[in-house]
């Protein structure tokens, strides 16, 4: 008789286990549908995708030109921390030409030094001075509480380069 209830609270174990551990993989897997539909919505997203990690959430978009990418990324920002409720970093493409990559990688080095030293003001007289050397339709430089942001359009080509401010003294990115 007592063996006959082992098997009995063994099967009710195994299936509360199957129910449970389903439930939390279909909660996890509609949860992310309609974030990537939402971040898809967003004016200048053209595809949206995320890989998460245990701590941190990568977010990849392919983007179009917008005017000013610093509303885009808000939006996103809000729609993952209230889904998610996790840091996260991006990771953007752009469409860029030879004359804004040789750009974006001469300013790169000043952008994470500005960062890790907090001197925005020098960076973005450094940056326009940089941008002045060539035909650019746009450059466009800001930074708020949590990033500084570098847009750079000439004709159909344009490009998006976001640093987080979050370093800490030896200038490794702070978690």
């Amino acid at each position: 008789m007592k063996s006959l209830k082992w098997h009995y609270f063994a099967i009710a174990f195994v299936s509360a286990l199957l129910v449970f551990g389903g439930g939390f993989y279909l909660w996890e897997r509609f949860k992310e549908a309609p974030l990537l539909e939402d971040m898809e919505n967003i004016e200048g997203v053209k595809e949206a995708d995320f890989q998460e990690y245990s701590d941190k959430v990568r977010i990849n978009l392919e983007m179009d030109y917008v005017t000013n990418i610093y509303p885009v990324i808000r939006e996103i920002d809000y729609l993952v921390k209230d889904r998610l409720d996790k840091d996260h970093q991006y990771s953007l493409s752009e469409n860029r030409n030879g004359e804004i990559s040789h750009f974006v990688e001469e300013v790169k080095p000043a952008l994470h030094e500005g960062a890790r030293k907090g001197n925005y003001l020098e960076i973005k007289d450094y940056v326009e001075g940089k941008s002045k050397g060539y035909d650019f339709d746009e450059c466009r430089f800001l930074v708020d509480s949590r990033r500084m942001y570098l847009q750079v359009k000439q004709d159909d080509y344009y490009a998006y380069v976001i640093v987080p401010l979050n370093y800490d003294r030896e200038g490794e990115e702070a978690r």
